[in-house]
């Protein structure tokens, strides 16, 4: 069954945003997800989070031209970068996202048919380390869901998420 959650203005007044803690260096993290009614750069997706200032984001994001995107995002502190970004074909309704760990690198991936998933882009595991990134709590991963717009009506429909450590 679906989980519809509302976009929250970003900030961190509201997050939404639910996760886990990464319990391997092996591992695959996939949900599957619907955005909805959403304006210009709403979006919702699957972080790797290691603190406020450090995280890597793969996430289905609304374009201002009516389209939606799936973008992979490297915010490590004062850097705030969109590594990659992918135009979803037309009338895409469900689109699924994949963390795939390992001791050295997230790779991450998308499939618009929930087969084939397609790559689209690494990051190294060092900068989201406790040494690196401070904090204390080590990694998380989970969904999220955050809207440009304080107004924005939009929603996100995740049917699942799933975590595999080996």
């Amino acid at each position: 069954k679906a989980i519809p959650v509302p976009l929250e203005y970003m900030g961190k007044e509201s997050p939404t945003f639910v996760v886990r803690r990464q319990e391997h260096h092996d591992f695959t993290a996939t949900t599957s997800l619907q955005l909805q009614k959403a304006s210009a750069g709403d979006e919702a997706g699957l972080s790797v989070y290691a603190f406020e200032t450090s995280f890597y984001n793969l996430s289905v994001k609304q374009l201002a031209d009516g389209r939606q995107a799936v973008c992979l995002r490297y915010h490590l502190n004062n850097i705030d970068h969109v590594e990659k970004k992918a135009v979803l074909p037309k009338g895409c309704r469900e689109v699924q996202l994949r963390v795939a760990g390992d001791k050295d690198l997230y790779s991450f991936f998308y499939s618009t048919d929930g087969k084939n998933f397609t790559p689209l882009g690494k990051a190294d595991t060092r900068y989201l380390s406790t040494e690196t990134a401070g904090g204390f709590t080590g990694v998380m991963l989970g969904m999220f869901a955050v809207s440009a717009s304080a107004s924005s009506k939009a929603y996100a429909d995740f049917t699942h998420f799933d975590y595999e450590g080996k």
